[in-house]
């Protein structure tokens, strides 16, 4: 892709800028803003910022859970910890036709800035840990998660009477690495803390490996904005 990049920049007869503004939608994982600007040789930056739906992150659990990927305890977790994400993400492009639509991306995702509370008995289902032996029935953990992301699309933007943008990218995206913590929302005191805080870490770590190994989304994307030229 870069010497397909360096050659358009090679070849680039004299242009006019172009920038896009969009709202879009990219399921299963995002409702938000897009911004491109295209330079010479017609190369393109994107950039964007949404948000996670609650609906879009029941599609992703009830597809795992369904495929015996995962467990629903595991995806209550999942759910704990990424509900209310953001999502930021920014590709560098090129639409190599000077006269269509076609386009093509690489670039980065993140999600994160989201999370919530969730019981103590899920915990205990997924590290073996009895926490009530420690801390009787009502107790709550915050559980929070960050994705790092790879992803690649090609797709096409239709303009109607120059300015109306309708756009459609296909891909796919890959979580490369995770982060997760999970904190306990109430007071420890020795000596059930150090049983608290292990069951914290079992936890992370059994978040972080469920979402590298396959928290792993298509890109189905549809977008409409204005083309500023």
């Amino acid at each position: 892709m870069l010497a397909l990049l360096m050659a358009a920049l090679a070849t680039a007869a004299p242009y006019h800028p172009i920038a896009n503004l969009e709202i879009f939608t990219s399921f299963p994982t995002d409702v938000g803003i897009r911004g491109t600007f295209e330079g010479p040789g017609r190369l393109r930056v994107t950039g964007s910022v949404g948000s996670l739906p609650r609906p879009y992150l029941d599609v992703i659990n009830n597809t795992a859970v369904a495929n015996g990927w995962y467990k629903e305890k595991e995806a209550d977790l999942i759910d704990a910890a990424l509900k209310n994400a953001v999502v930021i993400r920014t590709h560098l492009g090129w639409r190599p036709f000077p006269k269509l639509g076609f386009q093509f991306e690489l670039g980065y995702s993140w999600i994160g800035l989201g999370g919530g509370l969730t019981g103590g008995e899920l915990l205990e289902a997924e590290t073996g840990y009895d926490l009530s032996y420690f801390l009787g029935d009502d107790y709550n953990f915050s559980a929070n998660a960050e994705l790092h992301r790879v992803e690649a699309s090609f797709g096409w933007e239709h303009v109607i009477a120059k300015h109306l943008l309708i756009r459609w990218d296909l891909g796919g995206s890959y979580t490369f690495r995770a982060t997760a913590k999970v904190e306990h929302e109430f007071e420890t005191y020795w000596p059930f803390t150090e049983p608290i805080e292990q069951a914290e870490e079992d936890a992370e770590e059994k978040l972080v490996t469920i979402l590298e190994k396959n928290v792993h989304t298509p890109i189905l994307a549809v977008g409409v904005g204005w083309r500023f030229q």
